[in-house]
């Protein structure tokens, strides 16, 4: 029995840790983002992995990379494409590279200028409908002043005077 409340007290058992793995590996290519900021002129680019450095059970010092921590145990030292090269370059600083054959981009492009075109003259028609209602309310308003204004001159003109009827003539039938 002493034996069960026991067991029932005890921590639960640890789940086996997940080794953590590199996420590029040698000759991998890569794009390195800039890091561009007060105290730091890397340009980044296209790059290939040349070096996976496992910084978990030894530590390399401060990085130099502009990075405050890992965000894993590993960094990579990295050759640029056009020149260069880099150490100790964390993962937060590197993305998978991906290639994009020239008919894809081509294809991406003529969606993407046809979507600007559709939403151009979707912009354009709405203005001709914007300046077709604001016509017509023009319109209609000079058609109210026009309307106005004929009222207001009928009421301020005096009525025309009656003219007076003049008597007939005598006739010569009295002789």
């Amino acid at each position: 029995m002493a034996a069960a409340l026991g067991e029932a007290n005890a921590p639960p058992a640890a789940a086996p840790e997940e080794e953590e793995t590199p996420r590029f590996s040698v000759g991998e290519l890569v794009e390195v983002k800039p890091r561009t900021f007060p105290g730091m002129n890397k340009p980044g680019g296209t790059a290939t992995i040349r070096k996976v450095h496992d910084e978990r059970e030894k530590d390399g010092g401060p990085m130099k990379d502009g990075s405050v921590k890992r965000t894993t145990g590993f960094t990579y030292a990295v050759k640029y494409v056009l020149n260069g090269s880099e150490k100790r370059v964390d993962a937060q600083w590197i993305s998978a590279k991906v290639e994009v054959s020239r008919e894809e981009a081509q294809d991406a492009r003529r969606e993407e200028a046809a979507k600007r075109k559709a939403e151009r003259e979707a912009e354009e028609a709405r203005k001709l409908q914007e300046e077709a209602e604001r016509q017509a309310r023009k319109r209609a308003a000079r058609e109210k002043v026009k309307q106005l204004r004929a009222a207001k001159a009928a009421r301020s003109q005096p009525p025309p005077a009656k003219k007076p009827r003049v008597a007939a003539p005598a006739s010569a039938s009295n002789d």
